[in-house]
């Protein structure tokens, strides 16, 4: 069995090329290096589309936001692959999940459609976008994620052990926390991080996702069994998937 571990492993990240980095790095004080839209290697303009399914009790801003948070990291995805083709830059580690979660929040799209399928039950929101990506906008990320893992790890246990959620709707922003606790080596101050962003996000299959992933280092096969089966019954695909090879190999027998 592949399990997400593995994947996430075997998943290409990206850094930029240090030459490069420079460039852009005094580009962030002095302003852009290029200027012309999606013409030069600096710059991606994409399209992209997200979805979100409604669970009991969430808003419609929680489903437009996470449905938006969807669209633009598939969009930052999609440019990283463009800059590593043109060679600008190059794989780096596991840390490009908290990258572009960052950058998913930080950015704004430049236009923006969202339509309610009405016909669905329970009820679906997509939201259809275009991004335009910046080199500046993967090295301000990657700034910020190491900022924010430099203060993780002189968190002190209390801190781990009690963390805290902001009220305010930012999705990238609270599900690179879970990944940066298993990053760190800190699975189980991941999971009870993400028990705590599971009352924000009670209908968010990445989260059950992720809490899987960390359950799976601790090697606590049913609840890892409970959360794929969580996030699969949310419509994430690639838990389904999991779940089943799982079973088939007998990972989750008691």
């Amino acid at each position: 069995m592949k399990t997400w571990l593995k994947k996430i492993a075997d998943r290409r990240a990206w850094r930029l090329h240090p030459v490069l980095a420079a460039v852009i790095a005094l580009a962030l004080c002095h302003g852009p290096v290029f200027s012309t839209w999606g013409a030069e290697p600096d710059s991606f303009e994409t399209r992209a589309e997200g979805f979100y399914t409604m669970g009991p009790g969430d808003t419609a801003e929680l489903a437009e936001c996470l449905a938006l948070f969807v669209a633009k990291r598939k969009a930052i995805e999609a440019a990283a692959e463009y800059f590593a083709r043109r060679k600008l830059i190059e794989p780096f580690d596991r840390a490009s999940h908290e990258i572009y979660a960052l950058a998913a929040d930080n950015l704004s799209a430049d236009s923006q459609q969202l339509e309610w399928l009405k016909n669905t039950s329970p009820p679906r929101i997509v939201v259809r976008i275009r991004l335009r990506v910046r080199l500046s906008d993967l090295i301000e990320a990657e700034i910020e994620d190491r900022k924010l893992s430099h203060a993780a790890v002189n968190e002190s246990l209390r801190r781990e052990m009690e963390p805290s959620v902001s009220e305010t709707l930012r999705p990238g922003h609270d599900i690179a926390e879970g990944y940066r606790w298993i990053r760190l080596g800190a699975p189980r101050a991941a999971i009870i991080y993400l028990d705590r962003l599971i009352e924000k996000y009670p209908h968010w299959s990445e989260v059950y996702r992720v809490k899987a992933l960390a359950y799976q280092i601790e090697r606590q096969w049913v609840p890892m069994r409970d959360a794929l089966r969580k996030a699969c019954a949310l419509g994430c695909q690639s838990a389904c998937d999991d779940l089943k090879a799982g079973q088939g190999a007998g990972v989750f027998s008691n």
